[in-house]
C-alpha cells in the first residue's frame, strides 16, 4: 500500500490537508504516548498495544488503516489493501 497508494499525489495531499498522519509499525519496540496514555509493546501478544486501543480492541492483520477522531475515538477502520479510490472515500466521509 506504501507504494501504490499512500505514495500518490492525491492522498499524500488530502493527508496532509485534513488529517495528521501517522505510519505506525505496531511491532516495533518504541513506546508511543497518545491521548494521555503511554503504549508500549506487549511481548505476549507481540505487538504495541496502541494497535488494541486504536481499534477497540477488534485489530485482527496487516494492514490496518485507522482514523481516530482528535478525542481518541474510533471513527473507521479497515484490515486488508485499499485502493487509492476507497481509501480516498473513507478519508472524505470521516473529515
Amino acid at each position: 500500500m506504501d507504494r501504490e497508494v499512500y505514495s500518490q499525489q492525491e492522498i499524500g495531499d488530502y493527508l496532509s490537508d485534513n488529517y495528521h498522519a501517522v505510519k505506525f509499525n505496531p511491532e516495533q519496540i518504541q513506546e508511543v504516548e497518545a491521548f494521555g496514555e503511554t503504549f508500549a509493546l506487549d511481548d505476549g501478544l507481540g505487538v504495541n498495544t496502541f494497535i488494541y486501543f486504536a481499534t477497540q480492541n477488534q485489530f485482527r492483520g496487516y494492514p490496518t488503516a485507522v482514523i481516530l477522531s482528535s478525542q481518541g475515538d474510533l471513527l473507521w477502520f479497515h484490515t486488508g489493501n485499499l485502493s487509492k479510490g476507497e481509501l480516498l472515500l473513507a478519508l472524505k466521509s470521516y473529515n
